[in-house]
């Protein structure tokens, strides 16, 4: 039998996975081009309270991703995997600031170095042998992560946030079978309230949209719209049934594919700023 220090060469313990930067997920629904663009961006992926020291399993643009608390209070986001036998780390538990692979033990800190084997304790391991870390942060009451670190990009503003004047508020999440970009546009959507909110807060005799400017801005745009609107859930249940009806049901980014009017203004801004990144020009997610 071989001695207990007589393991596995260093240069032969890596995740084979690891060593190619930003791979898509298995069964991506994104074009590679699109999730490429989209991967840098930051995304709220959990609320604060939901992170304990107890791992947090989540999806990022089809990426598996756990989240844990730490002793300092920061959270740590990695890929949802034990490189040993992909094993979701979600499943284990966290200890010492550690998160511990259910199946063999594997010990990770939370710079995602292993730092031990429990069936070779006194072996070396491969500085190779480590987690994907994805960048974290908490902002609004909500953890954001992003996937991919291609330098300094700041979290939208939200000045409102902490100001004495505006009481924030952090409703629940709400699942819609859609694609992300039908759903934003929606909330961009003005010329739809009399017909689809007309038991919440539209107004089916009033369709009429007032002309309005859109203004870009160096991270988006800011449409100004006469009124301020109150989006509660009674909003989102009115959504969602056409949401999720629409077909294509990605968003097209070629402004032939639909029609457009000038209501729309908000709406074509948006498709064009998400084209800008790169997007692709047929639908995306």
């Amino acid at each position: 039998m071989a001695p207990e220090n007589s393991l596995i060469p260093a240069s032969d313990l890596t995740a084979a996975e690891s060593q190619t930067a930003a791979v898509l997920p298995r069964g991506c629904t994104f074009a590679e081009p699109d999730w490429r663009a989209l991967a840098p961006f930051w995304y709220p992926v959990a609320f604060s309270r939901e992170i304990t020291d107890k791992p947090y399993a989540t999806r990022l643009l089809d990426e598996r991703v756990v989240l844990y608390r730490i002793s300092d209070g920061s959270v740590v986001a990695a890929r949802d995997i034990c490189y040993h036998r992909g094993v979701p780390l979600s499943l284990g538990h966290v200890e010492g600031d550690e998160i511990i692979c259910k199946y063999h033990g594997l010990r990770y800190d939370p710079s995602g170095r292993c730092t031990c084997i429990p069936a070779h304790p006194k072996g070396a391991i491969s500085p190779r042998l480590r987690l994907d870390i994805y960048p974290a942060q908490e902002r609004y009451g909500l953890v954001w992560v992003r996937l991919v670190d291609n330098g300094p990009l700041p979290l939208p503003e939200m000045k409102e946030w902490e100001h004495p004047d505006y009481l924030p508020v952090l409703p629940d999440s709400v699942t819609i079978e859609a694609a992300a970009g039908r759903q934003i546009e929606g909330f961009l959507d003005v010329s739809h309230f009399a017909f689809v909110h007309k038991e919440s807060f539209g107004e089916p005799d009033n369709p009429v949209v007032p002309d309005y400017k859109v203004t870009k801005t160096a991270h988006g745009f800011v449409a100004a719209i006469e009124e301020t609107l109150d989006f509660n859930y009674q909003v989102f249940a009115e959504d969602i049934a056409i949401v999720e009806s629409q077909f294509p049901e990605d968003l097209p980014l070629d402004l032939h594919a639909e029609a457009h009017f000038p209501a729309d203004r908000s709406s074509v801004t948006y498709r064009k700023g998400l084209a800008a990144l790169g997007l692709g020009r047929g639908y995306t997610a």
